[in-house]
């Protein structure tokens, strides 16, 4: 499944809508980096144009099955997002290259090539920003024992306590 929108087709003063899901299984970076998903990303959006740079507006809602980077327990992410996204030509990225600083608006920029958008593509990407980067099955996740592998959040490992007697650091132990 694709989301093509050629450029001409979204009229200067008439947006175009597109609403729909598109499968998370087909984002092949998305897929990567966290793993299969049989799920489906939702979008209501609204792709509006000034000349050749083109207006996204609109929100995503998915739900992604992670792995906790502590206890490694899938669980699934909610994850709700409004989208404000300028797309311009790839010819002003040499203009803004010579900038120092980028205003908040420069930072939602999105440059283009050619005469279709690949929507499909900028949804990915925005997913995989929107990614926590220390993924967590619940605030309160002890995580595994480092001796054992014991789940913490389970069972209580029996593991004895470590020894930092000759650690340069034992003092503050104190």
């Amino acid at each position: 499944m694709e989301l093509q929108v050629r450029i001409q087709d979204i009229l200067e003063h008439s947006p175009l809508a597109l609403n729909g899901q598109y499968p998370l299984g087909q984002m092949t970076q998305l897929v990567q980096a966290i793993g299969q998903q049989d799920e489906s990303l939702h979008f209501q959006l609204e792709l509006s144009r000034s000349q050749r740079s083109v207006f996204l507006k609109g929100e995503l809602n998915s739900s992604l099955d992670l792995c906790c980077d502590l206890c490694l327990k899938r669980f699934d992410w909610e994850h709700e997002e409004n989208l404000d996204l300028a797309l311009v030509p790839q010819e002003t990225q040499n203009v803004l290259a010579s900038e120092i600083t980028l205003s908040e608006q420069e930072l939602d920029t999105i440059f283009y090539t050619g005469e279709d958008l690949d929507v499909a593509e900028i949804l990915e990407e925005q997913l995989l920003l929107a990614l926590p980067i220390k993924k967590v099955c619940t605030d309160s996740c002890q995580g595994l024992c480092t001796g054992c592998g014991a789940n913490l959040n389970l069972q209580t490992c029996q593991c004895p306590p470590p020894d930092y007697s000759d650690s340069p650091f034992s003092k503050l132990l104190s």
